[in-house]
């Protein structure tokens, strides 16, 4: 439920169909946040960034889904807002990145 989510209850998410991590559009694998964890210097600094972007693309898509199937209109302008937040931040973390083919 919704307030279950806004708890901070992330099992809640997964709407019954398994771990979060393998459900959610975007979210990072324990292994790749280990390989985040030792990874140090521009290393770190191009894995964070696919990581986040690859996140922040999941948060539009998630955004997508409310706005193509939600009928609650407050939800409906939440998730304008951070379709619109997230595709900001992405163009950033692309400014940002090392031009690297392993950030998207």
């Amino acid at each position: 439920t919704l307030a279950e989510i806004d708890r901070g209850d992330m099992g809640a998410m997964s709407m019954g169909h398994g771990p979060v991590s393998h459900e959610m559009p975007g979210m990072a694998t324990q292994g790749q946040l280990d390989d985040l964890q030792r990874a140090r210097g521009a290393s770190f600094d191009r894995l964070y960034l696919r990581l986040m972007i690859r996140h922040h693309h999941g948060a539009v898509a998630m955004a997508g889904d409310v706005l193509r199937d939600g009928s609650e209109q407050q939800l409906n302008e939440l998730a304008s807002g951070i379709a619109a937040d997230q595709s900001a931040e992405i163009s950033r973390m692309r400014d940002l990145s090392p031009r690297s083919p392993d950030v998207q």
